[in-house]
């Protein structure tokens, strides 16, 4: 195992896993592989809205509206 990494263990159904298993099979990429992918773009997309929600720019929707 790679010193960067760290093994972490998740508790999910049973069925759960063979649908990934199975998924990720036919794709021909790892479990680790989609998992990490997975949390990549969760990660993105909290950084993406916490950026919208932070932000002083007008919402898009409202940018073309006059007064």
């Amino acid at each position: 195992m790679n010193p960067r990494t760290v093994l972490v263990n998740y508790r999910i159904s049973t069925e759960l896993k063979r649908e990934f298993e199975r998924a990720c099979h036919q794709l021909n990429i790892s479990m680790t592989t989609q998992i990490n992918l997975l949390m990549r773009q969760f990660i993105a997309k909290q950084a993406q809205a916490t950026q919208i929600v932070g932000s002083d720019e007008p919402l898009a929707i409202f940018a073309s509206w006059e007064d």
